[in-house]
């Protein structure tokens, strides 16, 4: 099994329990009125792709997730995360698309992100965040969409 999608069920994020089980595959977990937040497990499993896509996923966006380094698509958008965007997420160097639109994050973000170096799609409309956009975005060679 290389993908599991789970589309337009309802339940909660306790699915990503179950799914440990298949340690490799992609976690595609969208429309599915998930609620509470991202479970420690994911960030020991060899995911490619994390797609979170309108649920109810709330409280801060776990730091652990920096630790799935071979992540190259984590969608979050269209939840209720909220606080500042996690340091940590910069240590995905392998990821292409980032998207944190339409959540609650707030803050600048963080210069750890410089090191995405592999970014071809970045979005983050729809939040609360402040300051400036960081001079880092423009050393992202690869970006397509801002």
């Amino acid at each position: 099994m290389t993908k599991l999608y789970l589309v337009s069920q309802d339940g909660n994020v306790e699915l990503c329990f179950y799914c440990a089980c298949f340690p490799s595959i992609n976690r595609d977990f969208r429309y599915n009125c998930l609620n509470g937040t991202i479970p420690k497990e994911l960030a020991s499993m060899n995911l490619t792709s994390i797609s979170l896509l309108v649920n109810h996923l709330s409280g801060e966006i776990p730091k652990h997730l920096g630790n799935i380094t071979t992540l190259t698509y984590l969608m979050l958008e269209a939840n209720n995360f909220s606080a500042v965007v996690p340091p940590e997420l910069g240590k995905l160097i392998n990821l292409q698309t980032l998207v944190l639109s339409s959540n609650q994050l707030t803050g600048n973000l963080p210069s750890a992100l410089a090191g995405l170096q592999n970014l071809t799609d970045f979005r983050i409309s729809s939040n609360n965040f402040t300051g400036t956009i960081p001079d880092f975005i423009k050393n992202w060679k690869f970006l397509q969409r801002l």
